[in-house]
């Protein structure tokens, strides 16, 4: 039998730059360190080779038009997990040929599919998303975001000392430099007021012709030119300040302790620089598109490079929110996914609005079915923090709030003992402003994915217009009809919504009770966790308010303690798996 393996799809090109494949060489280096077989396919031109070159790797080229090559399509079942890396693009193959196509086939033979980075098209055939920031306007897709899963090579992730008294620049402007940022920079510096040395990296792409000028514009000048050198963090660590653009390089130097003057090529690529400007990681200036000047640059980078204080604050920040260890934590997530996939079956799946939802409405439930071996899935459909964002917060200030709401979500899961989950993006409170459909695509996906034979969701008479919108999602996706795997939906109990729905013809009246009394005690330590969404009692999500809930269910069913369920649809199986 043929040893499976995890394949790489790599956008690579002049236009496109040469980050994308980087990232995907540095992720395979990565899993080959782990003992994992991997492939890589990109783009047919001359630059992608002496990327490949530089990494020392194997590379397949395609035409860019092309997404897979046809020897690929006839090996499906040798492959744990396809990786695409493309840009936001409309000449990207994911929107031409056989792209969007080959994904959805591929996903519903049992591959999961992984986009690192931005993701506009067909977000419901990926298995996940890992991204620095996700796009505001993609909701359908299960996002793994922040820097925290940043991928830098292996040179980035060793430990790094301080070097005191630096007195050099860099400019760095990536492998391409599409926009001759490297020359807008140089002008920019060497029209300040700065004297010291200048330390000039050119890219593989970067035209020979545009080199020459560079040459004579630094004529006289203190400043040395370098070509796709292989050891550029040595080379940033000689240097007190970088001008690069926002993007790998940025990232790199951050990690390396090196204060950051970024810019960025394109317009989509400042939502994230403005972000890492707000968190202190870097002084963002602006973007090539928007007609960028040397002027702009020179005033910002003489403000900044007579400014120690501000120089060494930024240089810190970027290098602890950089931290270096991103490559390892997709290279685990990965590592998930492809044993995720060799027991693809779920036997329960829970649909929930919102992170705490599984914990405050049915989580002694899932410890009973998880300690007993059920294999037991979770989806939490919205992001559960818009609601409770003020108009003054900054960008930074609400990436940290998900971070932590998120992490929270992560340890609850885990000591829950769920191990197959999805986290989307739909906006809080706010599931009416979305299309029904793109919900229903969600849970039909991870239904068809996984095969669960029960499916738990929120109640139709819940006070949470979200909690209303989830049920009617789940009931059109797990719909009767041939090939349907669910036989069972269930609704289960929020606190302070499901007891303040309005609607009395959608009273929760429960017809299932669960005894929960062997976990109570887990299952409180488990929703004290969530702080923000912990109240004083008598609010119905007090600990205490939570403790003689289940006791009082458990007084209705007589039992110690209980939770309840609306059995909403059951079919008889003369072959339950039940």
């Amino acid at each position: 039998m043929l040893a499976k393996c995890i394949l790489f799809r790599a956008a690579c090109s002049f236009h496109q730059g040469t980050g994308h494949l980087r990232r995907c060489l540095t992720l395979a280096d990565e899993l080959r360190t782990r003992g994992r077989r991997v492939a890589v396919i990109t783009d047919a031109n001359e630059l992608a080779v002496q990327v490949a070159r530089m990494h020392q790797q194997f590379v397949t080229h395609v035409a860019p038009e092309v997404f897979l090559p046809a020897a690929w399509l006839t090996k499906i079942n040798r492959v744990e997990a396809l990786v695409v890396d493309f840009p936001q693009s409309e000449e990207s193959a994911l929107r031409q040929g056989d792209g969007l196509a080959t994904l959805t086939a591929w996903d519903r033979a049992g591959v999961p599919i992984v986009s690192l980075g931005h993701l506009a098209h067909l977000s419901h055939a990926f298995r996940a998303v890992v991204d620095l920031y996700p796009s505001s306007g993609v909701h359908a897709a299960n996002y793994f975001e922040g820097p925290e899963f940043l991928i830098l090579r292996p040179e980035f992730r060793a430990p790094r000392r301080s070097r005191a008294g630096r007195n050099r620049v860099l400019i760095s402007m990536g492998g391409t430099d599409p926009h001759d940022l490297t020359r807008t920079a140089l002008v920019a510096v060497l029209q300040s007021k700065w004297t010291g040395p200048v330390t000039v990296v050119l890219g593989g792409g970067y035209a020979a012709e545009r080199e020459v000028e560079l040459r004579r514009l630094a004529t006289g000048r203190n400043v040395e030119f370098f070509r796709a050198i292989e050891n550029m963090a040595a080379l940033m660590r000689r240097c007190r300040l970088g001008i690069v653009p926002f993007g790998t390089t940025a990232y790199e130097l951050m990690s390396q302790g090196v204060a950051c003057l970024a810019v960025s090529h394109y317009r989509w690529q400042e939502p994230s620089a403005r972000l890492f400007h707000e968190l202190g990681a870097c002084l963002y200036v602006g973007c090539a598109q928007n007609n960028l000047t040397p002027t702009e640059i020179a005033n910002q980078f003489d403000r900044l490079a007579s400014n120690p204080t501000r120089l060494t604050k930024l240089a810190q920040t970027g290098q602890r929110i950089v931290d270096g260890r991103g490559t390892e934590r997709v290279a685990y997530l990965l590592e998930q996914f492809t044993v995720e996939t060799r027991d693809r079956q779920l036997d329960r799946l829970y649909v929930l609005a919102h992170p705490g939802d599984e914990v405050f409405g049915c989580g002694g439930t899932i410890l009973q079915q998880t300690r007993r071996g059920d294999r037991v899935g979770l989806v939490i459909l919205g992001e559960g923090l818009g609601a409770r964002k003020q108009d003054v917060d900054t960008q930074g200030a609400v990436l940290a709030e998900r971070q932590k709401l998120k992490s929270t979500l992560q340890t609850v899961i885990e000591e829950l003992g769920i191990r197959t989950w999805y986290y989307y993006q739909f906006a809080d409170n706010r599931f009416d402003h979305h299309d029904l459909l793109d919900l229903v695509k969600v849970v039909e996906s991870v239904v068809r994915r996984h095969n669960p034979h029960t499916v738990y969701t929120h109640h139709p008479g819940d006070l949470n217009v979200d909690h209303q919108r989830a049920f009617a999602a789940v009931m059109t996706a797990t719909r009767p009809l041939a090939g349907q795997p669910v036989r069972s939906v269930f609704s289960i109990e929020v606190p302070s919504s499901s007891d303040w729905g309005n609607n009395a013809a959608e009273k929760y009246h429960p017809n299932w009770f669960e005894n929960i009394a062997p976990v109570l005690e887990k299952k409180l330590a488990l929703a004290a966790r969530y702080a923000s969404e912990i109240r004083p009692d008598p609010h119905p999500r007090s600990l205490a308010g939570l403790r003689a809930r289940a006791e009082q269910w458990g007084r209705v069913a007589g039992l110690p303690a209980a939770e309840t369920f609306v059995l909403q649809r059951h079919l008889q199986d003369n072959n339950p798996r039940t």
